[in-house]
């Protein structure tokens, strides 16, 4: 569990770890068989006194493909790759105690966490019995590396609207992160439409939610702000 899983941090927009300054290279680990045993980063720090809030934005970069495992392939080639990728990197993020050295740090997992929020209560009651039917390995060592039960962590995290539509799936999502957790995301340009087609089937289905005006004026605007930081303009 000590080796992250390969996905792409595409956007470091505020970092929040003191001991590195900017340009500075860094490597991220990666489980997939056959590939490098780590990719190339740099990351990018203000100047000024640290530590600094964080936010990390990740995106899967193809790690599921021929180079791994038979099956792996299938499910990146029948479009399933993004409902494993982004459990395993949160799965690995919280593992590797990320969230108990760095609290501040706010990490962006896209397409609303993959199977995460709809195997919630799985997930929370393996954790619960973690390691009681894994005699060749002592993962409740690993629980007892943490602070707090990993079901927390994951709720941690935010994540983006990138379904493609689908209002139950956005509410799933919601239910599990929470309207302060989640962010408009649409997966542009990766459409048939070059773009068009994710960003309107996106808002047809947060205007199609049961969700309040409010936490979807949240999603929509008021996370992004807040989270990124951004100068509130004009409505």
């Amino acid at each position: 569990m000590r080796r992250t899983f390969a996905t792409a941090i595409v956007a470091v927009l505020v970092a929040g770890c003191s001991s590195l300054r900017g340009g500075q290279a860094i490597r991220f680990e990666t489980a997939t068989p056959g590939a490098p045993l780590a990719i190339d980063a740099t990351l990018v720090l203000p100047s000024g006194p640290a530590p600094f809030p964080a936010v990390v934005q990740l995106h899967g970069c193809a790690g599921v493909e021929a180079q791994s495992f038979r099956w792996a392939r299938w499910l990146a080639d029948h479009g399933y790759r993004s409902t494993i990728e982004y459990l395993v990197a949160m799965c690995r993020l919280v593992f590797d105690g990320v969230y108990d050295r760095h609290p501040k740090l706010k990490i962006i997992t896209h397409h609303l966490g993959g199977t995460v929020p709809f195997l919630e209560s799985r997930i929370k009651n393996a954790y619960d019995q973690f390691g009681t039917r894994t005699a060749d390995e002592d993962y409740g060592a690993l629980l007892r590396t943490l602070k707090k039960h990993p079901h927390e962590y994951y709720r941690m995290f935010y994540a983006d609207t990138a379904l493609y539509g689908s209002p139950p799936a956005l509410e799933c999502g919601l239910a599990f992160f929470g309207a302060e957790h989640v962010l408009f995301g649409s997966d542009m340009p990766f459409d048939a439409e070059g773009g068009s087609r994710y960003i309107r089937q996106t808002l047809r289905a947060i205007e199609e939610m049961t969700a309040s005006p409010q936490e979807k004026q949240r999603i929509l605007r008021e996370n992004a702000v807040r989270l990124l930081g951004l100068e509130p303009r004009g409505r």
